[in-house]
């Protein structure tokens, strides 16, 4: 990922790291760290945090990715793949359980809860 760096030196950038994405011009990389002057003053962040890179304003389809040692880019679906995943799906996650399931609860901390002292 560093040799690819190059291209993106005095840009503006969009940088994915530990899940967020950071934007700014990329002032200068080394062996341990990427340095991006953004609005708010200087981001440096861990050259082996990094997933992604790409100019900012372009699209998916520009971003360099970190390629784990002997893998392959992604494809353009699995890409897409990737970006459908949104808010509905972790809804889904907090959907209430079964009917019912709610009072079976309430009905076992009334028999013997752990609130209770003999």
């Amino acid at each position: 990922m560093k040799d690819r760096l190059r291209r993106y030196f005095g840009q503006a950038v969009e940088v994915r790291a530990h899940g967020f994405a950071y934007r700014g011009d990329l002032v200068g990389a080394d062996e341990e760290f990427i340095y991006l002057l953004g609005i708010m003053g200087w981001t440096v962040l861990p050259l082996e945090a990094v997933t992604s890179v790409k100019r900012q304003g372009g699209g998916e389809e520009e971003r360099d990715f970190k390629l784990l040692p002997g893998a392959e880019p992604p494809t353009a679906a699995e890409r897409e793949a990737k970006r459908r995943y949104g808010p509905r799906d972790v809804a889904k996650v907090h959907e209430a359980g079964p009917e019912g399931a709610d009072e079976k609860n309430s009905d076992r901390e009334d028999e013997g809860g752990t609130d209770r002292q003999p």
